[in-house]
């Protein structure tokens, strides 16, 4: 079952809720609230996947930018006088900054953040004595033993959620993310080869960044998260003179780095997961109180 699905049917279980003693809702206006949390919850994850799309417009915008320096780079080299012969190679390496990727990331991540939040400041009106208006209540909880049916899904979510937590926090509080795109074109004998950089960001949130004059011109040569390889082939002709038959470039992320719309995309599946798991367990509830329970079989100190 979807999350819209799921969703729909814990908001038509609302409705026919009757408040008594054993609901956690006092009134109508209560029951209104939780489900605006949720929808909230839901709207954010809306945001996220827009963010998503707008980093994958960009991608797709600076392909078509590489491929018209493609083409602008070998007719400027086939208006030369003088060809690059069997043994000429000329390169053009291009980065440029990618703010706009950052501020995309950045974005995306506080929505993300925002709508756990909002999901867990619902279900923590079903945890008796417990008052949440984020998700750092229940993960306290969680971190202290507390198990039940609303913890059990934040315990299992826990590296995830503890880990957005960390990276969006770097992002707000402590750095801004510097992030480059570029491209290479080379041109042989044979015709030209076009390699797009990928935009990567670091898998963990980074503890150290600078961004200063010094340290932009020291990055300019070697992409910052990126394994750039070139592999030439030549055969020998019978005279003895070598040709060169084929030019490969590759740039991938290194290792502990992600292209941005992969690190996005596993955010979002991350999230959707548990805001659907999250819902079923509500639906479970019907409205009433749920169990805390510690290991030693404690409940929480109010």
């Amino acid at each position: 079952m979807t999350l819209t699905e799921s969703l729909d049917e814990l908001f038509a279980a609302l409705d026919g809720m009757e408040v008594s003693p054993a609901c956690i809702f006092k009134n109508g206006q209560e029951k209104e609230q939780y489900e605006s949390l949720l929808t909230f919850g839901f709207r954010k994850l809306q945001a996220a996947k827009y963010h998503l799309l707008n980093v994958h417009r960009l991608l797709a915008k600076a392909i078509e930018e590489s491929a018209h320096v493609e083409r602008e780079f070998t007719r400027h080299l086939n208006e030369q006088p003088s060809t690059l012969g069997k043994r000429g190679l000329a390169r053009l390496s291009t980065q440029i900054s990618a703010h706009d990727y950052a501020f995309e990331l950045a974005a995306f991540l506080a929505a993300i953040k925002s709508g756990v939040d909002f999901i867990a400041a619902a279900a923590s009106r079903h945890l008796p004595g417990t008052t949440a208006d984020s998700i750092r209540t229940p993960l306290r909880l969680v971190s202290k033993g507390f198990r039940g049916p609303i913890l059990n899904e934040v315990a299992e979510s826990h590296d995830w959620l503890t880990g957005l937590r960390e990276y969006r926090h770097h992002l707000v509080h402590r750095l801004v993310i510097t992030l480059s795109r570029g491209w290479e074109v080379s041109m042989t004998e044979q015709g030209s080869t076009r390699a797009p950089y990928p935009v990567v960001v670091p898998v963990r949130p980074p503890k150290h960044v600078l961004d200063t004059r010094r340290e932009r011109m020291m990055n300019s040569a070697s992409p910052l998260g990126l394994t750039v390889t070139k592999s030439t082939s030549w055969i020998t002709e019978s005279d003895g003179s070598r040709r060169m038959v084929s030019n490969i470039v590759n740039a991938d992320p290194s290792p502990g780095f992600m292209r941005i719309e992969d690190f996005m995309k596993t955010h979002i599946d991350a999230f959707e997961e548990f805001f659907l798991r999250m819902v079923r367990g509500l639906i479970d509830l019907k409205g009433t109180p749920a169990s805390v329970v510690g290991a030693a079989g404690e409940t929480p100190q109010r």
